[in-house]
């Protein structure tokens, strides 16, 4: 994340979440974040965003690779 994201995340928009009750504040941004995903796009986008290869991270739990 670059430091911009971080400023303002820092002073506007951690400040204003934490003004109002935690459980709301939870449920509104997963509403947030499903109604984004249904915008064409936006969910490959964020796959390929968040998308992590890295063999080190592979474990096998009952004979199922995760």
């Amino acid at each position: 994340m670059c430091h911009n994201h971080i400023r303002m995340y820092k002073r506007i928009i951690r400040p204003l979440f934490f003004c109002f009750d935690a459980e709301k504040i939870h449920h509104f941004v997963f509403a947030i974040i499903k109604f984004v995903h249904f915008v064409p796009g936006i969910s490959q986008l964020t796959k390929a965003f968040y998308k992590v290869n890295d063999d080190r991270l592979k474990r096998t739990v009952f004979g199922l690779e995760f």
